[in-house]
């Protein structure tokens, strides 16, 4: 795994795991792409296969476990795989050899270049298993590539009811980072946003991801909410909120007064109904997955300190836009910061790791 995160020429890196490992993977690295679809649930492999003609390579074996149904999952997908032709390189390593050795012939006419990567008991193994996979071994049918792909969803069980009574010692509410598109999931993050809606809380509610989604599939979700909203779309999701609905349309482009949008691109722009303003602060040419979810994560800290200022504030109104522009800011300071260390094997983590230091730059007193 870390060496998919630190090989420079990895974007992203993609994961399919059991339900039970989701949680270790997550807090292992922003980086992770986790897919919703897990090996030890009998309808997963169909919906597995649907991501596999995105990938560069396909990497079996770490950390994939003995149980049957994993293990009976990971061969029906090499056997797709195989149906499908695809010319995808395919790496298999630990408890992937293992399935190799016991089912002779498992990869053999598998038309992109294999890898395996056993230790020397694994190696023999291979080759005392059977004579058909010595016979493909020892013919040496290997090849050399590697490249990977990165996955983020994460599912958490929501519980509206519990959640709502938390919200009176929230200072802001963040909604999307890895949210998920399960059904339950969903339905309670509408739940918690008229719950709030109809508890008149003026705190700050910043929607990114996966919640930028369901505000373009339920419009008006976010109308007359009493507190600042903020909206982070890249590109594509603001299009998709202004086409998904004549409703989303008018509350974005009319400037509701409590709603800020933050359009993340080569530029990131910032808008309100009051200013408009554009962050073109350097940064290094690449951009790590799960930027976002920092732009995102920026933006809830000096939301809150953007409404302790118009709490207070007689003159000066801007403060909306100010805390979008704080959050592009310093965020994009940081990929850069990261960069000129790590260079191309930079992650979102040595992001996190100078984001620190590009607060100090910006504020001297932080």
């Amino acid at each position: 795994m870390g060496g998919i995160l630190q090989c420079a020429t990895v974007t992203l890196s993609i994961y399919v795991c059991s339900e039970g490992a989701v949680p270790i993977l997550k807090n292992y690295s922003p980086e992770l792409i986790v897919l919703p679809h897990y090996l030890d649930r009998n309808d997963s492999v169909d919906h597995i296969m649907y991501w596999m003609n995105r990938m560069h390579s396909v990497l079996i074996g770490p950390g994939l476990g003995t149980e049957p149904l994993v293990q009976s999952n990971v061969i029906s997908i090499i056997h797709k795989l195989k149906a499908a032709n695809l010319n995808v390189p395919l790496v298999i390593d630990a408890d992937g050899l293992k399935l190799v050795a016991e089912h002779p012939g498992l990869i053999q006419d598998y038309r992109g270049p294999v890898y395996l990567t056993p230790n020397k008991r694994e190696y023999e193994n291979l080759l005392s298993g059977s004579e058909v996979n010595a016979a493909y071994i020892k013919q040496a049918r290997l090849s050399m590539k590697f490249l990977a792909c990165i996955l983020s969803l994460w599912f958490c069980r929501l519980e509206s009811a519990l959640i709502q009574k938390r919200t009176a010692t929230i200072n802001t509410t963040m909604i999307g980072p890895g949210l998920g598109t399960e059904p339950l999931v969903q339905s309670n993050v509408i739940s918690i946003i008229h719950k709030l809606k109809a508890a008149n809380l003026n705190v700050p509610l910043v929607i990114d991801a996966d919640g930028l989604k369901l505000v373009a599939e339920h419009p008006g979700l976010i109308q007359d909410y009493r507190g600042p909203v903020y909206l982070t779309p890249n590109k594509r999701e603001y299009e998709n909120l202004l086409s998904g609905s004549e409703v989303n349309a008018a509350y974005i482009k009319q400037g509701h007064p409590n709603l800020t949008v933050i359009v993340k691109g080569h530029e990131d722009v910032i808008k309100n109904n009051q200013i408009s303003l554009t962050c073109k602060e350097g940064n290094s040419w690449r951009r790590c997955g799960g930027q976002g979810d920092l732009v995102a994560g920026t933006l809830a800290t000096f939301a809150h300190y953007a409404a302790l200022k118009e709490q207070n504030a007689t003159g000066h109104q801007g403060w909306k836009a100010l805390a979008g522009l704080c959050a592009c800011a310093v965020v994009r300071r940081s990929n850069l910061l990261a960069f000129q260390i790590k260079r191309r094997s930079m992650v979102a983590t040595d992001m996190l790791d100078q984001l620190h230091v590009a607060l100090k730059q910006y504020f001297r007193n932080w």
